[in-house]
């Protein structure tokens, strides 16, 4: 399962893709992300929700 997280620093957008294994259905965590901007770093909050699985 993959989700992206994207990162904002300089005025220039960054996505990164973050690879997660052995994720189950009933694996929902909530996730802390650093938005980073030229007047410092914010938290970003991320619900996970797992959608589809793949096999």
């Amino acid at each position: 399962s993959k989700f992206i997280v994207t990162t904002v620093k300089n005025r220039e957008i960054l996505k990164k893709t973050l690879t997660i294994k052995n994720l189950e259905e009933s694996d929902q965590r909530d996730y802390i992300c650093l938005i980073e901007t030229n007047v410092g770093q914010f938290p970003l909050h991320v619900k996970l929700t797992v959608k589809e699985r793949e096999i």
